[in-house]
């Protein structure tokens, strides 16, 4: 006979399944395990936990950052609005070319008439179109972040408020300073 679907199957920590995963049963506080391995580890090495404030802000790294968030947001919105563009033109163009035939207008005197030669060639190179728009607004988007992320970590280093941090650095327990 055979065993069942269940026999046959068990979970970690089931009884019988001979792995260590089973659940821990002492009392007391449970931790997640990836605070039991940083405490296994810092028992079993010379690091200190030291408690401080963060005194400044790199200036240069906050703009350095803002400029690369900046850009990719910048290359991804120019890109959708320099699709969207060239759709247009040729959505314009069709429009007046339909409006010509229907009232017997020449193409000159419509609406956006002069510009037909520009959008018939913005349509037609739309490959060249896109990422052309998407580099102007990527350099725009990295100008702009750069600013922002240097204005706020000067901000920052300004504040009297510090943000709270918790270090872990290297020491013998001789070295380790009360909180």
């Amino acid at each position: 006979m055979s065993p069942s679907l269940r026999d046959r199957i068990r979970t970690p920590g089931s009884p019988g399944s001979g792995g260590s995963d089973a659940p821990d049963r002492s009392p007391g506080p449970r931790t997640r395990p990836e605070t039991r391995f940083v405490a296994r580890a810092a028992a079993h090495s010379n690091l200190v936990r030291r408690r401080g404030r963060l005194a400044s802000v790199s200036v240069a790294a906050a703009m350095a950052a803002g400029a690369w968030v900046g850009l990719t947001l910048g290359v991804t919105l120019g890109a959708l609005f320099g699709a969207i563009g060239a759709w247009v033109a040729g959505a314009i163009v069709g429009w007046q070319r339909d409006l010509s035939f229907t009232l017997g207008v020449a193409q000159r005197l419509l609406p956006l008439g002069d510009q037909t030669d520009l959008l018939r060639q913005i349509n037609a190179s739309w490959y060249l179109t896109v990422p052309l728009v998407a580099l102007g607004f990527g350099l725009l988007g990295a100008l702009v972040g750069a600013l922002l992320g240097g204005i706020l970590a000067a901000a920052y280093n300004r504040s009297p408020r510090k943000a709270s941090v918790d270090v872990e650095v290297h020491g013998g327990p001789d070295d380790a300073q009360p909180d």
